[in-house]
């Protein structure tokens, strides 16, 4: 019984919940911690919310959360931005002061931004390079964000694009036909 502490022990278990929630806007990524209620936990952050900052020209954001089994606590998030995916490894645990984050060693992959030859079985067609090429013209922008336990998975107008989380390099490239 979580109302009286489980076994006549008051309410000394509501004292030990802590809430987490992230949120997202197109150009901010928040993160709040605290309890024992939410109302607590957003009081903490009221005069001086604590904020990552990213440019960007996108009027949508979108924040995603992998988790290997649907029922278990998320490992890692994905922020699509107008720069490149924000992402990070969840870390639970101790955080207990306004500002301490729960997104561990937060990194930004940038879009890919120009085309390159890609092999796909005996022929060779146009395909976004890699992040890591410099003075390139930038492509569209995705439209939509899914994560998978290596990769990122961006949907485009016209393509949908792969990117390995480790190398951040372009794992595969699906045109879509418009016949």
């Amino acid at each position: 019984d979580r109302k009286n502490g489980g076994g006549g022990g008051g309410n000394d278990d509501t004292r030990l919940l802590k809430y987490f929630v992230m949120c997202a806007t197109p150009t901010r990524h928040y993160q709040f911690i605290g309890g024992p209620t939410f109302e607590m936990m957003f009081a903490r952050y009221a005069n001086s919310p604590y904020f990552l900052e990213l440019p960007g020209d996108l009027d949508y954001s979108e924040l995603h959360f992998y988790s290997r089994f649907i029922d278990t606590r998320a490992k890692t998030c994905g922020w699509l931005t107008g720069v490149g995916i924000y992402y990070g490894n969840l870390v639970f645990g101790s955080q207990d002061q306004p500002g301490d984050r729960v997104v561990d060693d937060g990194k930004l992959c940038v879009y890919p931004t120009h085309m390159s030859a890609v092999h796909t079985g005996d022929s060779t067609t146009a395909a976004p390079s890699s992040s890591s090429h410099q003075g390139a013209e930038k492509m569209q922008s995705p439209v939509s964000l899914a994560l998978t336990e290596f990769h990122f998975l961006l949907l485009y107008r016209d393509r949908m694009v792969a990117i390995n989380q480790l190398s951040e390099e372009i794992a595969w490239d699906q045109s879509f036909d418009e016949h």
